[in-house]
């Protein structure tokens, strides 16, 4: 048996970069037979399976893209990269739970070969907002004073985007994102004692 270490911070450097599947299989595949020619055990964990192995190592992973709108009387929901899931419902909560129910439905409905791969396997869902949707769900969460304090841009202008009246542009649709993120960082590095 063969045991095999490789330096976090090579393996998060990868997670940030964007690879092609075949190329970063057929890597994986290489180091295999270099490194553990009999055995595939490294960290702990026994397959012979590149393709597990990319999985397991995080390098990779299949996302379901689930887009979630706002309505004038309800939240609406689709998978941007698969046809057929789509949900609804009065809230965010409801309407995420609508799509889990829409993929169950796809999975038991279709004969094995009629499920998209995406949905074979592991994979994680991405929920990703419009503006207008994401400033209304957290609304209770987030004032527009603390949303200005967070990303720079004016109350005035965070409540035509929450309402409708306005689209952001791309700029301001990163800085939101931004200062969000990096409240979450922020959030993440305290201790209480």
């Amino acid at each position: 048996m063969v045991g095999v270490e490789l330096p976090t911070a090579n393996i998060q450097c990868m997670k940030r970069t964007v690879f092609d599947t075949q190329f970063l299989s057929m890597a994986v595949k290489m180091f295999l037979r270099v490194f553990c020619p009999k055995s595939s055990r490294i960290w702990g964990y026994n397959s012979s399976d590149p393709d597990d192995w990319i999985l397991k190592i995080g390098l990779y992973m299949k996302t379901l893209k689930i887009i979630i709108e706002r309505g004038e009387d309800m939240f609406g929901a689709y998978a941007e990269n698969i046809q057929g899931v789509y949900g609804a419902g009065d809230t965010v909560e409801e309407t995420k739970q609508s799509i889990l129910d829409s993929i169950d439905l796809l999975k038991e409905y279709n004969s094995p070969e009629n499920i998209p791969s995406l949905l074979k396997g592991d994979y994680k869902i991405a929920y990703h907002f419009d503006a207008e949707s994401f400033l209304n769900y957290y609304k209770g969460i987030f004032t527009n004073a603390a949303l200005e304090k967070i990303t720079g841009i004016n109350q005035r202008q965070l409540q035509h985007y929450s309402s409708g009246l306005k689209k952001p542009r791309l700029p301001q649709l990163k800085k939101i994102e931004d200062g969000l993120h990096n409240l979450a960082k922020e959030l993440q590095s305290i201790e209480l004692v």
